[in-house]
């Protein structure tokens, strides 16, 4: 993301963050993450929707112009969408007004 959002940014990197899909796994290939007690599992969707979500995060902190319609305009799915108002909410990079718009902006 560091080489992504700061001087070599483009807008075409949000298209192309929030298009991506994860597709085509079958059982056989699905990977699993186990917790230390041996009982939280996660798939791969969580993996990528994650990264999505991080991305969108990351990039309303550091290109909030140009990311903020994505949010504004509920782009993402709905588990994407808050998860990346979560984490925005929770960086000390957004500021204050920021974070109350949203706040306002979760489904």
């Amino acid at each position: 993301m560091k080489h992504f959002l700061d001087d070599r940014f483009e807008e075409r990197f949000l298209d192309i963050v929030a298009s991506v899909a994860h597709e085509g796994w079958s059982d056989e290939n699905e990977q699993q993450a186990v917790g230390a007690d041996g009982s939280t599992t996660y798939d791969n969707d969580y993996y990528v929707n994650m990264m999505r979500a991080w991305y969108f995060a990351t990039a309303l902190a550091k290109q909030p112009d140009a990311t903020l319609p994505y949010i504004e305009q509920y782009r993402l799915d709905q588990w994407t969408h808050n998860m990346a108002i979560q984490k925005a909410i929770e960086s000390r990079r957004i500021d204050p007004e920021l974070k109350a718009h949203l706040r306002a902006l979760r489904r």
